[in-house]
């Protein structure tokens, strides 16, 4: 059993591994990026080739098991090798299916041989009656000397196990026999102590992929999927708490011209540098994000119209008067913005048209004259 049981750690943790891999290179965000996402793609290639390396060295009876290792390993040949392309979705559904069905088999393995344990036991405790009957004296030291060396130990080893299968990955089995039980309850510790390292380690390399998935790579602002997802949230919360809240899209005036003079390693300095900015002359509770290109989008939660034009133009003045690299080559003699606003409910009630009359008008604002900032149009 205990075999059984550390064997289906394994497995169960070579599907958790799978599972992370299969998200991955089924994203069609990373696979549009993948360069980018390339060493925590490797990383998670590396982690699921450690875990299928120990399930195919483990010691395996079932002719069935045997055949779907294989089915396991041939399949992942195109991962374990850097290709994950190469491998099509039938493949992964495949493979998948395959993981699952042998975790499968090994929990029913496991039932199968709990069973089987309980009936000894019982039958067990039959035979130590009759000894007792027999001889008092005998049984005492008899069961004194089995629950000092072999039942106290199994009982350590089952808690163990337990306490790990819950989740317990710092639980480690005290035992000093000088047998085998002390021998493998160090190698428990041992499988133990890996696989929370290893737990910890995906842990951490998941929250960075969560962060990568919402942040713009060059100015390290919010991305304009977050954006909408931020908009979509303040709207649900706006209408079942009768709230308000307002976004205002800002656009840098002639980039094209600074982009055509400096290249667009200046171009991607001054969008850095407009970044912090914005994060710097915000408020804490406004989302400022990178719509796209040379537009920011910013979310103002529990902010009206009439205010959000105001805070919109105090930031456009403060860009106006800040100094930024190459400024003075602008048409306008400085780096300047155009902004356009828009609020809910006064403007739209639902997402896209408020993101909509917040773009026309900020191309209102572009159309006259730049520099400044516009709301929608009553309609």
């Amino acid at each position: 059993i205990l075999k059984l049981t550390s064997e289906n750690k394994d497995f169960s943790y070579l599907q958790n591994s799978f599972n992370h891999l299969s998200n991955l290179i089924g994203n069609p965000v990373i696979n549009k990026n993948i360069k980018t996402h390339e060493p925590l793609l490797k990383e998670y290639i590396k982690d699921f080739e450690s875990v299928l390396d120990t399930v195919k060295n483990m010691e395996h009876n079932d002719a069935k098991e045997i055949e779907l290792i294989s089915q396991i390993s041939a399949l992942s040949q195109p991962i374990v090798q850097g290709e994950p392309a190469n491998i099509d979705v039938e493949s992964l559904n495949r493979l998948k299916s395959i993981i699952i069905e042998i975790n499968a088999m090994h929990a029913e393995e496991i039932k199968e041989y709990m069973g089987k344990v309980r009936e000894t036991f019982n039958n067990a405790r039959q035979v130590i009656f009759v000894i007792f009957a027999a001889s008092i004296l005998g049984t005492v030291f008899i069961g004194y000397n089995e629950a000092r060396l072999i039942i106290r130990p199994i009982n350590k080893l089952r808690i163990g196990t337990r306490k790990v299968a819950e989740g317990d990955l710092e639980h480690r089995i005290d035992i000093h026999t000088a047998d085998e039980f002390q021998h493998l309850a160090a190698d428990f510790n041992n499988m133990a102590e890996k696989l929370h390292d290893r737990t910890i380690k995906l842990e951490k390399l998941t929250k960075e992929f969560e962060k990568l998935s919402i942040s713009d790579e060059l100015t390290g602002l919010f991305n304009y999927r977050h954006f909408y997802n931020v908009v979509k949230s303040e709207l649900e919360r706006a209408k079942r708490y009768k709230t308000i809240f307002s976004i205002f899209i800002l656009d840098i005036d002639n980039f094209k011209h600074y982009n055509d003079k400096y290249g667009h390693l200046g171009g991607d300095k001054l969008l850095k540098m407009l970044g912090r900015f914005l994060r710097k002359n915000t408020r804490s509770a406004d989302v400022v994000c990178r719509y796209g290109g040379e537009e920011f989008a910013i979310m103002l939660p529990e902010t009206d119209k009439n205010h959000t034009v105001i805070l919109a133009d105090k930031i456009r003045q403060l860009i106006q008067i800040h100094k930024f690299i190459y400024e003075k080559s602008q048409p306008l003699g400085n780096i300047t913005v155009s902004i356009g606003v828009s609020s809910y409910p006064a403007d739209a009630t639902k997402i896209n048209e408020l993101i909509e009359r917040a773009d026309k008008a900020l191309y209102r604002a572009k159309s006259e004259g730049k520099n400044r900032v516009c709301g929608p149009v009553a309609s």
